[in-house]
């Protein structure tokens, strides 16, 4: 494998984290996923967006001093954690981000775990706004079923750049053809009819044979102008190296596009959502 395919990807979505150091509640109920999990060492990697690993509230900011003390060459970028639902009084904690932690280029909450329709739509409205303002982007993970939701939310806020983790988390096994995948569909192109809103062709849907449909159907709403890629590693592509490296190798490719196409899938988008050198 030459240098060129992975020094021309940027992975938006590597997850690690070492609950020696940090309190990962959600760990404690997935006892087969190592306790510890380090960046990747592959030499001359794909350039890397670190996702938070959903630590503790409490410990949110330590993640952030902690992935910035790891000496993660291939690192560009942090999206941390951030109490969105908290309105305006998240400026505080933005502030905090924006001062001291240079990498730090957007914010998530996981929504997943919400009920369907009992987001504080104008708690959450005020805190894209607070993020909006600082210029970082906010990354949603979210179920398929919330996607309207969240993009009636955006639209009271629209100059948020919203970032759709794992494409919306459409439902893989029933198909899009079902029930289930007409509201996810349904879901993603209201998701798309916000100018700032971007796809992330992550998880387990981008990286398995039954989600081409899905990926596909993404790049339709979106375009390759609106939709970046990520790996999940280690949740979706398992950990070891060489499956890693056999998915930053294929990435974006299969999917009918011409090299300017891929080139933006692969790079071109997340740079600019993420507002990375290009060089």
């Amino acid at each position: 494998m030459s240098d060129a395919p992975w020094q021309a990807l940027i992975d938006t979505h590597v997850h690690v984290w070492d609950a020696r150091r940090l309190g990962y509640p959600w760990l404690d109920e997935n006892l087969q996923l190592p306790r510890t999990v380090l960046p990747p060492r592959i030499e001359n990697g794909p350039r890397s967006v670190f996702v938070q690993a959903d630590a503790s509230p409490q410990d949110a900011l330590n993640e952030v001093r902690w992935v910035e003390s790891l000496g993660w060459r291939s690192l560009v970028a942090i999206v941390a954690y951030a109490p969105v639902h908290l309105g305006a009084a998240v400026g505080t904690h933005l502030a905090v981000l924006c001062a001291g932690h240079p990498l730090v280029r957007g914010v998530r909450r996981l929504l997943q775990e919400e009920p369907a329709g009992c987001l504080d739509a104008a708690a959450y409205a005020a805190g894209l706004r607070a993020v909006a303002r600082t210029g970082l982007v906010f990354e949603v993970t979210a179920r398929f079923e919330q996607l309207v939701e969240f993009a009636a939310i955006h639209a009271t806020a629209p100059d948020a750049t919203v970032v759709w983790d794992h494409l919306g988390n459409p439902p893989i096994y029933d198909g899009i053809d079902s029930d289930a995948g007409r509201v996810w569909l349904a879901g993603l192109r209201a998701a798309a009819a916000q100018p700032n809103a971007v796809v992330k062709l992550s998880g387990a849907a981008a990286v398995s044979d039954r989600g081409t449909d899905f990926v596909l159907a993404a790049l339709d709403a979106f375009g390759v102008e609106r939709a970046v890629l990520g790996s999940d590693r280690p949740l979706s592509v398992e950990l070891g190296d060489d499956a890693y490296a056999s998915w930053a190798a294929t990435a974006g490719d299969g999917l009918g596009l011409n090299d300017a196409e891929r080139t933006r899938l692969r790079s071109e988008t997340a740079a600019r959502v993420y507002r990375l050198a290009t060089d």
